[in-house]
């Protein structure tokens, strides 16, 4: 009977042990590969699914310029980006939206949460 109750009471605590530690928050280590804020790649789409413009990415000033031809109706494209390792983008880009006003601004914020960098996507006309 007293077993019993010992063996209950292990049991118990190696479960209550197991929640603890299964709830700790890992910290992502403060390494280069998790710190960078840079957007890698950048690609455009108008509604045919066809690929348009030229980007130009340039990380020190934080800039991706995108050149399109003057005919290009820019008030519903798609556009994509690659980031560094773990890196997300905010506000997302997410599904078809109006680039006619030219420029928008984002923010890159690394893996880490510990850096973040402002960027500017602007689209010219040849």
């Amino acid at each position: 009977m007293i077993m019993n109750k010992i063996i209950s009471i292990l049991i118990c605590c190696f479960i209550a042990g197991c929640f603890f530690v299964s709830c700790e928050q890992p910290d992502i280590p403060d390494v280069p590969n998790y710190d960078k804020t840079e957007i890698l790649t950048f690609k455009v789409y108008n509604r045919d699914k066809e690929e348009i413009g030229t980007p130009v990415i340039l990380s020190e000033e934080g800039t991706v310029t995108i050149t399109v031809d003057a005919s290009t109706d820019l008030s519903n494209v798609f556009a994509t980006c690659t980031l560094s390792s773990g890196a997300t983008l905010s506000p997302s880009l997410g599904g078809y939206q109006d680039w006619s006003g030219m420029s928008k601004e984002f923010t890159v914020i690394s893996a880490s949460g510990k850096r973040s960098k402002s960027w500017t996507v602007t689209f010219k006309t040849k």
